[in-house]
């Protein structure tokens, strides 16, 4: 069999041919304007032109970061634009979080969604190969003794779960800055040393059966679907390293499971209902088709919305973009930067600056467009995905130029952390601190402003920890 066709994989021509299949499709079912749909063909093809690349391209990167990044913006821009019949409607015009209406989307904001991913995607590609060319890779000395490498991990996954279950971790300034995701580092780094055969029977068999069932069931204690997803895209990233197809098809196919229970879910956050029978609960919404879900001592909860629904609304980032759009300057000023204060100081714990401000942006984006009111708790918050925060802070050059300069920075990352030639210990270093990006749906200080204690934090650790552990066991 022919290993290209016309000189391209065999796999991208597949993916190519998937491409145009659902393009077509999409022309062919929705109702929206001609207009609209080509610009929303027009994200969707180039926010999966780094798919194309990588696949193609015969020096890739251990795993498909920026690949994973353009999907986010298909799945949540691109997309959701011919899906409008699945939003809630009033008098003609969507719903957002049952108290914000908009008309339906228009050409201009898709157009600058169009011209903002190009840009990143030049900046990008352009940076990699121009500006960061001779960046090295992360490299840390002293992690060459598996037994000591071992135990880190172990101690890094004790720590996280000390402070899932000991309330009292909990009241410690920035602690969970680190102990919540070292959890990565520690099941990546113990599945690798395994794969690597650097682990015990015994170790392997408390990973498999006690460590992963545990993360999981905390993860899956609050009917939250993202923490969950975000688990087991990290261990799709560190199987894609290691070749292991089979587990990822796997992986796939629980994350989709899981997606496809979110109208459920969604429904069950309230935390008198996260006692109930889950599985009774799936049987009777899915396999029954009730909308009015019955329990032990006549306990009912009604799902309000049809199939579906939440879980497009959830996606559909391009609407909120498109409020931000059209309110903002003349019915709600920029923000001028604002949002991006807490960069400032978000690297300092706050055991060293007790009066930090706390991160607030989300709970304050949803009260200045309105998505949420006086009834809705300061911890309550809407997603401000970046290219939405350039567009309210400095409108349309915001976002052209910050789109440019997200670029540039996951590019950087890119050449710093995910590079060939990395050890286990630096590949799930690397890998902790930038897969979250993968899915910038929050603001930048939310999902930046802890990396570089965290990577400080855990380079010392790594870097110095070995050589502790050797003296305390006598190892050497």
């Amino acid at each position: 069999m022919a290993k290209d066709i016309f000189g391209l994989k065999i796999s991208v021509v597949v993916l190519i041919f998937i491409i145009v299949i659902g393009s077509i499709f999409l022309l062919a079912t929705s109702t929206i304007g001609t207009e609209n749909k080509l610009l929303g063909l027009a994200i969707i093809w180039v926010a999966l032109l780094p798919s194309l690349i990588f696949l193609q391209d015969g020096d890739q990167p251990p795993i498909p970061f920026f690949p994973l990044v353009g999907i986010f913006y298909a799945l949540f821009f691109g997309f959701p634009v011919f899906l409008t019949s699945f939003i809630p409607t009033r008098n003609g015009v969507l719903i957002l979080y049952n108290k914000v209406t908009i008309s339906f989307i228009d050409a201009n904001s898709l157009a600058i969604i169009l011209a903002a991913l190009v840009l990143m995607l030049a900046a990008f590609y352009g940076a990699k190969r121009l500006v960061f060319r001779q960046l090295v890779c992360l490299k840390i000395k002293g992690t060459e003794n598996p037994t000591a490498v071992n135990m880190l991990f172990w101690l890094l996954a004790i720590i996280h779960f000390f402070y899932e279950f000991i309330p009292l971790l909990k009241t410690i300034p920035s602690f969970g800055q680190f102990a919540g995701p070292v959890i990565y580092v520690a099941i990546g780094g113990l599945f690798l040393q395994w794969n690597s055969g650097k682990l015990s029977n015994t170790q392997a068999l408390i990973f498999a059966f006690i460590v992963i069932p545990l993360e999981i069931q905390i993860r899956g204690s609050e009917f939250l679907i993202t923490p969950m997803l975000l688990l087991f895209l990290f261990m799709i990233l560190v199987l894609w390293w290691v070749k292991k197809h089979k587990i990822i098809v796997g992986l796939i196919v629980a994350s989709l499971c899981l997606i496809s229970i979110y109208d459920l879910t969604s429904a069950l956050r309230n935390p008198r209902d996260q006692n109930i029978n889950m599985t009774k609960a799936i049987f009777q919404f899915y396999i029954q088709g009730k909308d009015k879900l019955d329990f032990e001592n006549g306990r009912q909860i009604i799902i309000y919305y049809d199939r579906l629904v939440p879980l497009i609304h959830r996606i559909s980032q391009v609407w909120v973009f498109q409020m931000v759009v059209q309110s903002t300057p003349d019915k709600t000023p920029y923000w001028q930067g604002e949002t991006y204060k807490p960069l400032l100081t978000s690297f300092i714990p706050r055991a060293f600056y007790p009066g930090k401000p706390k991160e607030q942006t989300g709970y304050k984006f949803g009260q200045k467009y309105g998505f949420l009111d006086q009834s809705n708790a300061p911890t309550t918050s809407i997603n401000m995905p970046w290219i939405t925060e350039f567009y309210a802070n400095f409108g349309l050059w915001g976002v052209l130029i910050g789109m440019s300069l997200t670029g540039l920075f996951l590019a950087f990352l890119e050449k710093i952390f995910n590079a060939d030639g990395m050890n286990n210990v630096e590949f799930v270093v690397g890998t902790t601190l930038i897969f979250p990006l993968i899915y910038p749906e929050s603001n930048l200080s939310l999902m930046t402003g802890s990396m570089l204690p965290l990577f400080v934090s855990l380079f010392l650790y790594f870097r110095f920890g070995p050589a502790i552990i050797e003296r305390l066991f006598k190892l050497r």
